[in-house]
């Protein structure tokens, strides 16, 4: 009988194993994907405030080179870039792309850590109940204090640009 119990032990702490290791490949997954869609979106704002630096240089220059005719069409193309860039920028910084991606892979390279050391310690034995419990444990103080590192991010943010929170 108490072969039988230990057997349905193991098979328990397996599951529960099988569990965390779906949860966390799970959560991997999720911040991983946000991570790349937040680093593609810093990468075509930083591209786009780039190129269209570089068109509102080249056309400001056209504006010199060309005779008077076409100055009050280059002044108008000008501006619109200029408003363009502006707008782009702005929109970058309200999304906060770049802190978003950086602090999704951050978060997304605890979690591969944790699971890289559940799976290390699976096939060494090493793996019991009070083991698997700390490893859920973690991941969920690396979740947790990931969602208060990113409130702290949005407080400074509105900080620096106090009517951001205003509704009025």
């Amino acid at each position: 009988m108490s072969h039988q119990s230990s057997d349905q032990g193991v098979f328990l702490g397996s599951k529960k194993q099988q569990a965390l290791r779906n949860i966390l490949e799970s959560d991997i997954g999720s911040f991983s994907r946000e991570a790349d869609r937040h680093k593609k979106i810093h990468r075509t704002c930083a591209s786009s405030v780039i190129a269209l630096a570089a068109a509102t240089t080249i056309t400001a220059s056209l504006g010199l080179a060309l005779d008077k005719t076409y100055g009050r069409a280059i002044q108008f193309i000008v501006v619109a870039l200029t408003s363009t860039t502006t707008a782009v920028s702005a929109w970058a910084e309200m999304r906060k792309a770049r802190e978003l991606w950086r602090h999704e892979r951050e978060v997304e390279y605890a979690l591969k850590d944790i699971l890289r050391e559940l799976d290390y310690r699976s096939v060494t034995g090493e793996s019991n109940e009070k083991y698997l419990d700390d490893c859920f444990n973690r991941a969920a103080s690396v979740i947790g204090s990931s969602s208060s590192k990113w409130a702290r991010i949005h407080e400074r943010s509105l900080a620096a640009n106090p009517t951001d929170g205003d509704n009025s």
